[in-house]
């Protein structure tokens, strides 16, 4: 589990997983840099991409802060499946279950409300 800033404006808390098969998991949260964090000198940026985003998504219906966030070609990766995660308290509940499945060698089911 790890965290990075993309495009500068978004900190993005991502858990990965790699398996025995061809496919590579990816769940995220992301969340944008606000006054708040520790990323502040960016506030003024963050509020016009709010901004705009919030036009968008009111023109086409669409609520792009919930999809899958791509940076094409950077993000694009072969044979990854991303999800979004929308809270990081059910992401840090995923990673917990998956690390304590990886150490005990033994699964379980695991659902986000």
């Amino acid at each position: 589990k790890h965290s990075y800033v993309l495009d500068g404006t978004l900190l993005v808390t991502e858990a990965t997983v790699d398996t025995t098969g061809t496919a590579l998991a990816r769940f995220y949260y992301i969340e944008p840099i606000t006054k708040d964090t520790t990323f502040n000198a960016l506030a003024r940026i963050q509020k016009r991409a709010e901004e705009l985003r919030n036009r968008g998504q009111s023109r086409t219906g669409t609520k792009a802060d919930e999809m899958a966030q791509k940076s094409y070609p950077t993000t694009t990766h072969a044979r990854t499946i991303e999800f979004r995660i929308m809270n990081e308290v059910e992401l840090n509940a995923l990673y917990r279950s998956l690390y304590q499945a990886w150490t005990s060698g033994k699964g379980r089911t695991f659902r986000i409300q």
